[in-house]
């Protein structure tokens, strides 16, 4: 439905009317008296079914604009399709009318005037009729009127919602119908390969010197000596050879293994990766049980993400009656449906090659394999063809040798998907640099197509050479962040003439962290001999030593001010925060050195972490010393303490509390008491 002209109109003469009826005459439900909250008058404009929905609050408020309408809704009945307008908002809504702006009405707080010209449209009036909740007093009311619209509107989004589930599940089965039954050499191989250790010699124990057993893979029954046969032991099967692995029947009534293949086959527009799984169930001497499920697959179409669908049950408003349902998460969920790491084993390679030909005929897969140096593993034909499938100019990129983008688009797609233009025609306009640049790069770096992109954005065009320079000297050790560092201080030019007279290493780890410094510093850089020194790795020392220098002396004067604030404030609290009595004494420190070192004579934190000392001299808490009283000067106990008086912590020697903490607490109990003015002291515990 295209939107309509809107048409604002004042509040109707009725309307106003009944909305000042209002407040006067209440309505009752359920006994309770309410008011009604918003007027709808509808209309008819060029075969549209209009509802105008006024607000009563607003509309007594009388508020200065040029319309009173709270929305607009447009219904067009024939064609099952409607939009309301949100007026404050300025913009369209397509839900239904029980949802607009996100709010729920109560239909009993509607009033709807001339319901008469609903009823001709029929289909609400048959809706209508449908309903047998309506009760007879309701037939004609403006709540049942609007309800019914509700309904119609909810039958028809319904019957689009099963419309779509019927496509997607028509897509679905005509893309899972591709899938062609899985071979019996392909089965054979997955149970002789990829579950190869899933082979067992049951034997049965018996008083005699020789135990039955039962060879799983051969299926033949052997007479075993029994010195020869213990629970778990690796061996070979006297009959066929095979390795396998021993079981007494007595421990090992139920034994279930399980293993996933990949199974790679093309199908029309790309290809599609199957997982099968394959458990085989042993119960003793019987012949195993072997199931085959193929929980979940892949389609990878041209041009399209790879989508994933498994086995599972719909969770859609109307159930789809698809065998494998679509997992809408980016990539593989690992869920229950999907092979962990540790059950996977292998690709199943007998006609692998032919598949990927007739899929994607000008495929580069075999030459991306052979260049990583890796086996086929789990999601090794995934990672390839997806990549493949977002960025078609794979192909192009390794024909011409450009080998260490085709890596990192392989390796690191999500970040390329960002970094790239998946929607380009052209393989240069893919990287974001231009035709001239492309052919010039030969196997360039992902930093290197980040550098050239970073100079096209400044308008900076090199010549062959040039660019072949950047490439040597710069561009395989630098990053966008280090070219603007060094452009704001000179052009490019000029320092790819100084590196190429500097060794790459100190270039790439002393010469951006040097400018930097020096920015800090406050150098001068139109001094040539400060914006490119001769000897780089020393200049670069020197600014550390110089920055080193001016941190330790702003450390030192802060320092210096936070112990001349505890001076103060121990000069202040000397009085308020001091106590004796006959075995204990308690003062606040007097210096933070004091402080330092208490805690490195107690063991404790306080000497070492600067926040205690900033805290008392800011006046936020303080640090008390308390001593025995017949020795003064040795540390005994470290109190922190809010101005307040409520103890925040104490400890002893290594943060410890023994035999006397009992005593420290009552005299701890005893200085809050008289010194807070009655304050109550809890310990901690």
């Amino acid at each position: 439905m295209r939107k309509p002209n809107v048409k604002f109109r004042e509040i109707p003469a009725e309307a106003a009317e009944a909305i000042s009826r209002i407040e006067k005459v209440p309505k009752l439900y359920h006994g309770m008296e309410y008011e009604y909250s918003r007027v709808i008058c509808p209309e008819t404009d060029g075969g549209l079914l209009v509802l105008r929905w006024y607000n009563v609050e607003l509309a007594r408020e009388g508020e200065e604009q040029d319309f009173t309408e709270e929305y607009i809704t447009y219904i067009d009945v024939p064609r099952e399709e409607w939009m309301t307008y949100v007026c404050r908002e300025e913009k369209w809504s397509r839900a239904s009318i029980e949802n607009m702006g996100g709010r729920f009405f109560p239909w009993r707080r509607v009033l709807l005037l001339h319901p008469e010209k609903l009823e001709a449209y029929m289909p609400f009036c048959q809706d209508m009729e449908k309903q047998e909740v309506y009760e007879p007093i309701r037939r004609n009311s403006g709540e049942a009127y609007m309800e019914a619209v509700v309904w119609w509107q909810n039958s028809v989004n319904n019957r689009k919602l099963k419309r779509k589930q019927e496509r997607k599940d028509e897509r679905t089965n005509r893309l899972m119908s591709q899938a062609k039954p899985l071979s019996e050499a392909f089965l054979r191989w997955h149970e002789e390969t990829a579950m190869k250790d899933s082979r067992y010699l049951i034997y049965i124990r018996s008083g005699g010197k020789r135990f039955r057993a039962f060879c799983t893979h051969c299926k033949a029954y052997i007479d075993m000596p029994a010195e020869r046969c213990a629970h778990n032991r690796k061996g070979k099967c006297p009959q066929c050879g095979s390795r396998i692995t021993m079981k007494s029947s007595g421990r090992a009534k139920h034994i279930e293994d399980e293993a996933w293949t990949e199974y790679v086959q093309a199908v029309e527009g790309g290809l599609m990766i199957r997982f099968v799984k394959m458990t085989k169930i042993y119960e003793c001497h019987k012949k195993p049980v072997r199931i085959v499920e193929e929980p979940c697959r892949v389609m990878i179409l041209k041009g399209e993400p790879p989508v994933w669908y498994e086995k599972r049950e719909s969770h859609t408003v109307f159930e789809s009656e698809a065998e494998y349902q679509r997992n809408r998460t980016d990539g593989c969920a690992h869920g229950y449906n999907f092979p962990r790491k540790d059950k996977f084993r292998m690709v199943y390679r007998r006609g692998l090659a032919r598949e990927l030909e007739k899929a994607f005929p000008y495929h580069m897969f075999w030459e991306w394999f052979r260049r990583s140096g890796k086996d086929i593993k789990q999601y090794t034909v995934y990672d390839y063809f997806e990549a493949y499938s977002c960025f078609p100019f794979l192909e192009s990129l390794e024909k011409t040798g450009k080998t260490k983008l085709v890596n990192e688009i392989v390796e690191k797609l999500y970040s390329c998907k960002k970094t790239y233009e998946r929607k380009a025609t052209t393989v240069s306009g893919m990287l974001g640099i231009s035709r001239q640049q492309y052919r010039r790069l030969y196997n360039p770096s992902p930093q290197d197509i980040s550098v050239c992109r970073f100079l096209n954005k400044r308008g900076i065009v090199l010549d062959e050479i040039e660019l072949y320079r950047l490439r040597r000297y710069v561009g395989e050790y630098t990053s966008e962040r280090d070219l603007e560092t060094v452009m704001a201080h000179t052009s490019l030019q000029k320092f790819m003439r100084y590196a190429e007279k500097q060794d790459k290493y100190k270039i790439r780890h002393y010469y951006y962290d040097y400018l930097k410094m020096s920015e800090e510093l406050g150098y001068d850089f139109r001094d040539k001999s400060v914006l490119f020194p001769r000897n780089l790795q020393e200049a670069h020392d020197t600014a550390v030593e110089l920055l080193a220098e001016r941190k330790n002396k702003k450390r030192q004067a802060e320092e210096k001010e936070i112990n001349n604030s505890i001076s103060r404030v121990e000069e202040k609290i000397r009085r308020q925060f001091s106590f004796e009595d006959d075995v204990f004494l308690i003062r606040p420190a007097k210096t933070g050195a004091e402080i330092v070192k208490e805690g490195q004579i107690q063991h404790i934190c306080v000497g070492s972490n600067r926040e205690y000392r900033k805290r008392m001299a800011e006046g936020e808490r303080y640090i008390l010393f308390l001593r025995r009283k017949d020795e003064p000067n040795n540390p005994f106990y470290t109190v922190e303490i809010t101005p307040d008086y409520k103890i925040v912590q104490r400890h002893g020697k290594y943060n410890k509390e023994n035999q006397e903490v009992d005593s420290v607490d009552r005299f701890l109990k005893k200085f809050v008491e008289v010194k807070g003015h009655g304050k109550e002291y809890h310990a901690e515990q």
